[in-house]
C-alpha cells in the first residue's frame, strides 16, 4: 500500500508496546498484543470490499471465525452474484456505508486489484 516503515512502527507503537528500538518484536507478542486490541474475546463485525475471486474465497473461509472476526457480507462495485457459495451476501458499494452503520462494523478488508 506504499506505507514507510515510519508508518508502520507509529501505527504498531498505537496497539502494541513491547517493542524496542533496533531490535524489532517477538512475533508471539505483537500477535497477542494487536488480538487484544481488536478485542478478538468477542467477535468484531466485519466487512470485505472486493467481491472477485479472491475476495468470495475469503467471504468464505471459515478460519475467520476462529480469529474472532464476523465476517458479515462482501461489497463491489459491480457484484457478479448477490450470494457467495457459502451463503454470503454480497451487495454494490452504495449499501456499505448504511450497512456498516446498522450492523455496527469495525474492520473491513480490502480484496481489490
Amino acid at each position: 500500500m506504499g506505507f514507510g516503515d515510519v508508518q508502520v512502527r507509529k501505527d504498531l507503537a498505537k496497539v502494541a508496546h513491547t517493542g524496542r528500538r533496533r531490535t524489532g518484536r517477538y512475533t508471539e507478542q505483537l500477535i497477542l498484543d494487536i488480538e487484544n486490541y481488536l478485542d478478538f474475546a468477542t467477535e468484531t463485525g466485519t466487512i470485505l470490499v472486493g467481491a472477485g475471486k479472491l475476495g468470495q474465497a475469503l467471504l468464505d473461509y471459515p478460519g475467520f471465525k476462529d480469529a474472532g472476526l464476523n465476517l458479515m457480507a462482501g461489497f463491489d462495485i459491480s457484484p457478479s452474484a448477490d450470494y457467495t457459495e457459502a451463503g454470503k451476501p454480497i451487495y454494490p458499494m452504495n449499501r456499505i456505508e448504511s450497512f456498516c452503520r446498522h450492523y455496527d462494523v469495525h474492520i473491513g478488508i480490502i480484496a481489490v486489484p
